[in-house]
């Protein structure tokens, strides 16, 4: 999905800047102390940066947590080669092959999109403590500040650039996905509901973002589908399908059944967790006759 698009129907999601939202906003600014708020998020974020600069980039930072953080890692890593530590023992972590590139990354990812959200969180404290003024109040944003949030707002997508590459799904399948998830699940009419966003359907909107996923991320999704079966492998095709529809069906009756008979709650959740295992692929399978048919 072309990134402009995307921007063009999150808008559409978007809970509109009314009157009425201001003014609660204003509020609460009246009875809480929302630069607290702010500073604290900003504070973890500093924790956060010298947690990732210490371990991805194997720096310490000017923070005084980093310095915890060294002498942490330094003492760690002494017991893990004498291997004398129980809980090093026992999970056996003596070597990086422990943990996956595709892990690694993924942390380094998910721990750089909170520290840029809390970047984005000193620009809005600056937004909100100019003095003289009321909080947030003005014609529009600076164009400093303008010139901060495109820097911050380029730096999380960067990390979601990241995120996506460790979980191997492209940026425009995510896009895809999300949207499927707003307009076809959460939001139907194709505009913002508050109603809706406070009473959601999480199933529905799993299935149309698993959906859009597979949709977006099937090999050949773009080739004329005779190119890739003949008519022979296209029925055998819905045969299996229908046979494997048949089956997740029994299996969703079976598990009713036994759930019903107020099973242990050990057995339950597996119960639960063949239910929803049955549900992505079902959808899965739904959409490969789609792309038969």
């Amino acid at each position: 999905m072309d990134a402009d698009k995307y921007q063009e129907l999150a808008v559409q999601t978007l809970a509109p800047p009314t009157a009425e939202a201001k003014q609660r906003l204003l509020a609460l600014n009246l009875s809480y102390d929302m630069t607290l708020a702010f500073r604290s998020e900003t504070a973890s974020g500093f924790e956060f940066d010298a947690i990732k600069r210490v371990v991805f980039y194997g720096k310490q930072p000017k923070h005084p947590h980093s310095e915890m953080l060294m002498v942490r890692i330094k003492e760690s890593e002494l017991l893990m080669s004498q291997g004398n530590d129980h809980h090093t023992r026992n999970a056996v972590v003596h070597s990086a092959d422990y943990i996956s590139d595709e892990m690694m990354n993924a942390v380094h990812a998910i721990i750089g999109v909170k520290t840029e959200c809390s970047e984005l969180f000193e620009t809005l404290l600056k937004l909100h403590a100019v003095p003289t003024r009321v909080p947030f109040s003005g014609a529009g944003i600076d164009p400093t500040d303008k010139q901060n949030l495109i820097e911050e707002a380029g730096d999380v997508l960067w990390y979601v650039a990241i995120l996506c590459h460790a979980i191997g799904v492209p940026m425009s399948a995510v896009m895809e996905a999300n949207n499927a998830k707003l307009l076809k699940g959460r939001f139907k009419s194709g505009s913002f509901n508050a109603d809706n966003a406070e009473t959601r359907d999480t199933k529905e909107e799993m299935k149309h973002l698993d959906s859009a996923v597979d949709a977006a991320t099937l090999p050949g999704k773009d080739e004329p589908v005779e190119e890739l079966f003949s008519a022979d492998e296209a029925d055998a095709c819905y045969s299996i399908m229908e046979s494997a529809t048949e089956s997740i069906t029994l299996t969703d009756t079976l598990a009713a059944l036994l759930r019903a008979e107020h099973c242990p709650p050990e057995i339950d959740d597996i119960l639960r967790r063949i239910e929803q295992n049955n549900d992505e692929t079902r959808n899965k399978i739904r959409i490969a006759t789609d792309r038969l048919a």
